[in-house]
């Protein structure tokens, strides 16, 4: 089944090395419910899954595809809050194994507060997880932050050539 996750997950990332953003392939047949896997033990499936996440949240912030849908959708989607819940309960071993995908998740996620984004969830989706979101964002120290270092998630991704 795993095996089946990183697949699907590769077809939506498509080409990472030029940018989690151009993710692509979206489609039915690669959709699943990746939050799930953000504890996975295997480390590759995290890894996919956490990408997936990523590239959902970076999509969303240029526009270029709005894969996430608040609860009330009927047919099977990429929920925020699923995502949003998962991430959290795992921020730490996620902050600890993928340190720079961890960051880069973070400053996704501050952009899309700072352009209001979340509000087109807000009403939908639980205030008490939107609140948790906040605090999170709120809490993280900005100093820390590592901005344009994607390059540092390649690395650590090792994933440089695999996607060509």
């Amino acid at each position: 089944m795993t095996d089946s996750i990183i697949d699907k997950a590769k077809h939506i990332l498509g080409y990472i090395p030029i940018g989690l953003d151009t993710a692509k392939d979206w489609k039915e047949q690669n959709f699943d419910y990746f939050f799930k896997y953000f504890a996975d033990p295997n480390q590759e499936t995290r890894k996919y899954s956490l990408l997936v996440f990523a590239a959902g949240l970076e999509n969303w912030i240029i526009e270029s595809a709005t894969i996430f849908t608040p609860y009330n959708e009927i047919s099977p989607d990429y929920i925020f809050e699923d995502y949003i819940k998962s991430f959290i309960s795992n921020k730490e071993s996620i902050k600890t194994d993928f340190p720079a995908l961890y960051n880069h998740m973070i400053i996704c996620l501050l952009e899309l507060n700072e352009r209001k984004k979340f509000n087109s969830i807000a009403g939908i989706t639980s205030d008490s997880l939107l609140n948790d979101l906040q605090i999170l964002l709120r809490e993280t120290d900005k100093n820390s932050l590592k901005y344009l270092a994607f390059d540092e998630v390649l690395t650590e991704i090792s994933e440089k050539e695999s996607f060509k």
